[in-house]
């Protein structure tokens, strides 16, 4: 089966919100899983970190997981530096624990429920199963985990935080184009588990493993509102972010949307050529997006919505 035209539309939700609420209280500190960011930030960290939590959720909001959404986006795809894929009025809706369907405006359509992968394709229900449909299914599971991301980000209360600390200049690999925009931002840094990437390639330690996979994240917050503009995640493995499972994401034009921030228009840059001297994102983005009115943090959605 065809790669379905959404594939890049997964990253999006990688870190497509920044809205915030008040981090967990500090668990057992020889667990970095459940760390509360509170009790580990330095002052100039946790002053900015706040910034970013009254700037992001309003107070009707606060506290709200959101266990669904429905969205709708018109988005230009990079695959390769010289092709460009455009799509319009592309809807991503989720339901927890990970359920996900993803629909094009010619009706081709892509979904995880409650009784399993399926496509929908020219009025033609195909379950996805075997090898012939593997890569369907790994989508499948992307767009499942960063669904999650984009709920927990939403609501970072649910978040585990740990190693919260600031950072005294913009991270090195951020491509040239950005540069500017970068040195005006205020840098924090984060480790969790709960913030998920695109693997690239093999994990060490996979997502139903006995081991967490841990996240670094770096937050770029905007000085003026506190809302968070560029921000990068890896893997980290060994104790060090793996390049090759890492992403950069650059936020613009935030909304209001069920008492949440969202950004606008979303960007996000893949890592570009890696070499043992060291490596940058990509000048180009992989990925633009743009959010369209009427979509929703708070949909009606049930198991009958992900089935075909």
């Amino acid at each position: 089966m065809k790669t379905s035209p959404l594939a890049p539309l997964v990253l999006l939700l990688a870190l497509a919100a920044s809205a915030a609420a008040a981090p967990r209280r500090q668990q057992p500190a020889q667990d970095p899983a459940t760390t509360g960011a509170a009790d580990v930030a330095p002052d100039a960290a946790r002053a900015a970190w706040d910034r970013l939590l009254a700037a992001a959720v309003k107070a009707e909001a606060a506290g709200e997981p959101i266990r669904a959404f429905d969205l709708h986006f018109d988005g230009r795809a990079r695959p390769r530096p010289a092709q460009t894929n455009d799509f319009d009025a592309a809807r991503f809706r989720y339901l927890a624990p990970g359920w996900v369907r993803t629909t094009l405006r010619n009706d081709r359509e892509r979904m995880r429920g409650p009784d399993g992968d399926f496509a929908l394709e020219e009025g033609r229900v195909i379950e996805l199963k075997g090898r012939d449909y593997a890569e369907d299914r790994r989508e499948l599971a992307e767009r499942a985990a960063i669904a999650r991301n984009f709920t927990a980000l939403s609501n970072p209360a649910e978040i585990r935080v740990q190693d919260l600390a600031a950072l005294p200049a913009p991270p090195d690999a951020l491509p040239e184009a950005l540069a500017k925009r970068a040195a005006e931002l205020e840098w924090i840094t984060l480790r969790s588990p709960d913030l998920r990437v695109v693997r690239l390639e093999a994990s060490p330690r996979g997502e139903d493993g006995e081991a967490e996979p841990l996240f670094r994240v770096q937050l770029g917050l905007d000085r003026t509102t506190g809302l968070a503009a560029l921000a990068t995640i890896a893997e980290e493995v060994d104790g060090r972010p793996r390049a090759s499972s890492s992403l950069l994401i650059d936020l613009r034009r935030y909304r209001a949307m069920d008492g949440f921030q969202v950004p606008g228009e979303v960007r996000t840059h893949r890592p570009g050529d890696l070499t043992d001297a060291g490596w940058r994102y990509a000048d180009k983005p992989s990925l633009e997006l743009w959010l369209l009115e009427g979509g929703s943090l708070r949909p009606a959605l049930g198991p009958d919505d992900f089935r075909p």
